[in-house]
């Protein structure tokens, strides 16, 4: 039973790849794949050039059971759907329940569109109700509040949980030089003639599948 939670963690987190989320980088923890770590870019909307760094916990009983992933920010985030004590997204407001057709790659998805596009969440529940209530009325002082939470994000940029498999290093001379050089580094050919398959497809969750 545990080795079928692995291979549909596996799977999701290969649909997580070929989903190609625009400015969205996730890594898996090696000692625990039920926990990914997310780097979110977002350059358009009003938290534009804001890099937001979160926590994705998939539910130990996954794939079955109703509970959704859950979504936890390193940083303070000022959103009608971020609870300002915890810094939980409320991934409930559009997972609830948790459908067996639904995808773990679909969560990032919703989070950054929670951000891109802040007109569609009028009709959801808040979790920060002033943050909703600020954005109702077009108050001028939820922009001054969204920049200061960009600007707190931008400060940790470079900060990491200990475990943290999506860290961030400053530039320097040296790194510079190493990226001049990578072209000639990568210039490598594979051996021809070796074919292997993985034991779980990646659009699937049963183990030994073939891709069809």
């Amino acid at each position: 039973e545990p080795y079928l939670g692995e291979y549909a963690i596996a799977a999701e987190l290969k649909l997580m790849e070929l989903s190609r989320i625009p400015g969205v980088y996730v890594g898996s923890r090696p000692d625990d794949p039920r926990v990914w770590d997310v780097a979110m870019f977002l350059r358009e909307g009003m938290y534009r050039d804001a890099c937001f760094k979160y926590t994705l916990t998939i539910p130990k009983e996954f794939p079955k059971g109703t509970c959704a992933p859950t979504v936890v920010f390193h940083s303070p985030v000022y959103h009608p759907l971020v609870n300002p004590d915890t810094q939980e997204f409320n991934v409930q407001s559009n997972f609830f329940p948790w459908r067996p057709q639904n995808r773990v790659w679909q969560v990032p998805a919703y989070v950054r569109r929670a951000f891109m596009e802040l007109a569609e969440m009028n009709n959801v529940e808040p979790w920060n109700k002033e943050a909703a209530e600020l954005l109702a009325r077009g108050d001028p002082a939820v922009k001054v509040k969204i920049r200061d939470c960009i600007r707190q994000a931008d400060e940790l940029v470079f900060e990491s949980l200990e475990d943290s498999s999506v860290k961030f290093s400053r530039f320097s001379e040296p790194m510079r030089e190493v990226m001049m050089d990578k072209p000639k580094l990568a210039q490598f050919q594979p051996s021809r003639g070796i074919n292997s398959i993985s034991w779980v497809s990646a659009d699937a969750f049963t183990p030994f599948s073939e891709p069809s």
